[in-house]
């Protein structure tokens, strides 16, 4: 018997693999062809961007989740919904000071808050997730002030909680009964005060090589892509990091480089302490023995373009981790994104031998951005998962996430966002088709 045509709801009611299947099927294909067409020509104009305290100067290696990636986009003056005019004229001195600081010593340094709400649908336990996450970031830029080879000092502090619920939202993946899925954010309950990142940045030949080296946060310099940060308006794992990856905890010793060949290609590389714990800063975990490294090269249509408008293969491996008892694993990932006027969208892939505590053996996710009036944008992403058997222990059913969310600028400093989250066939939850999660979250800088 067919589903009766009159009631297009029974088509995903009866067969919603088969629906979101095709829905991820098209939207690649008009996804695809619309990026090719970007990174083909010209890239969208955009409008000159004025910095509160001057931050525009400070050289960015690595990609937007980065100290001075981060740092530049909350300096930047926004067009938002609303002026307060008041809370300017209060922020200034601060402003003023930043700026100062920046001008006399080369010292940056900026306030990240950022306070997240989910609500699940059906769940295994809970149904409420609450947490925050706080931070200060800062660099100091020490040698070559407006040279073409600089070298900085890199911190990032960093202190998150859960707040008036049970559990924070990074338990809400294993909590509705998703298993390579991960829709909670990366708040967790106990992750006390730790220093993230402290390193010295190297930045060569105008900006066109680099190398990072000491306490680092790998998601900056690992298969990132215009979305992979706080700032931006993804809230799942699957379209901040790709789940086919092989991770370790932040605040790791590592080394990171990176270096143009001619006008549009690069290549890279790095390795990290694959034993960190997050919350956790204890240098002794390092083991040569076992290490997660990558490679990567990489295409752009011109230097300048080459954090939105990129294509990026990436390489993975990581060594056996004995004591943790957790396999080895390898893996690659595969990045594109293109702008072209207001649309951004990404196409995103990745396949592992599922080992090294990677949530998937195969990932394929889709999406765009689009930046609306008052620096608003609206995001949309679709993905599948394969869960790894290694990571998990069984062959579950595949996954799939569709995340809609709708960032808003409601003043120079504060950023609200609604964030809507479908999840289909949780594989650890086998009574639940669907799971639906609700997220607000509260971002301000300073």
């Amino acid at each position: 018997m067919f589903p009766d045509p009159r009631s297009p709801n029974r088509i995903l009611n009866k067969y919603p693999v088969l629906s979101f299947r095709l829905l991820l099927i098209g939207c690649a294909a008009s996804l695809l062809s619309s990026m090719v067409s970007a990174l083909e020509g010209e890239s969208a104009e955009s409008l000159p961007v004025e910095y509160k305290s001057g931050y525009g100067d400070l050289p960015q290696f690595g990609g937007p989740s980065s100290v001075a990636a981060v740092l530049k986009d909350a300096d930047k003056v926004k067009d938002p919904l609303f002026r307060f005019d008041d809370i300017q004229r209060a922020l200034a001195p601060w402003f003023d000071w930043k700026k100062r600081a920046f001008e006399i010593s080369g010292v940056g340094v900026g306030v990240e808050v950022n306070w997240l709400y989910q609500h699940a649908s059906a769940s295994l336990g809970e149904k409420k997730f609450a947490g925050a996450l706080y931070r200060l970031n800062g660099e100091w830029l020490a040698l070559g002030r407006g040279k073409s080879t600089s070298g900085s000092l890199v911190y990032r502090l960093e202190y998150r909680d859960r707040h008036f619920t049970e559990l924070p939202p990074a338990s809400l993946g294993k909590e509705i009964g998703a298993a390579s899925l991960t829709p909670g954010f990366a708040y967790v309950a106990d992750f006390g005060p730790t220093i993230k990142e402290l390193h010295w940045k190297q930045v060569f030949n105008n900006k066109r090589a680099g190398l990072v080296a000491g306490i680092l946060d790998f998601s900056p310099f690992f298969d990132y892509y215009p979305f992979t940060s706080l700032g931006k308006g993804f809230l799942a794992r699957e379209f901040l990091l790709n789940p086919t990856l092989a991770t370790t905890g932040v605040g790791h010793l590592g080394v990171a480089t990176r270096a143009f060949i001619g006008d549009h290609f690069w290549v890279g590389g790095a390795f990290y302490d694959a034993n960190a714990v997050n919350g956790e800063l204890n240098l002794d975990t390092w083991n040569s023995s076992e290490l997660l490294k990558h490679a990567e090269i990489g295409w752009t249509p011109s230097f300048e373009r080459m954090r939105i408008d990129r294509l990026q293969l990436t390489w993975w491996d990581v060594d056996e981790r004995a004591e943790a008892g957790v396999p080895a694993g390898s893996g690659w990932a595969l990045s594109v994104s293109g702008e072209f006027g207001n649309f951004l969208p990404f196409f995103r892939a990745g396949h592992s031998n599922g080992g090294g505590g990677a949530p998937a053996e195969s990932h394929v996710a889709i999406g765009s951005d689009m930046t609306l009036r008052y620096d608003d944008r609206l995001s949309v992403g679709l993905a599948w998962n394969k869960p790894s058997i290694k990571t998990f222990g069984e062959e579950l059913n595949d996954e799939y996430l569709l995340e809609i969310s709708y960032q808003l600028q409601i003043s120079q400093n504060v950023s609200l966002l609604p964030d809507v989250q479908l999840i289909i066939n949780p594989a650890n939850n086998p009574d639940e088709e669907r799971i639906w999660v609700l997220g607000f979250r509260v971002r301000m800088t300073l």
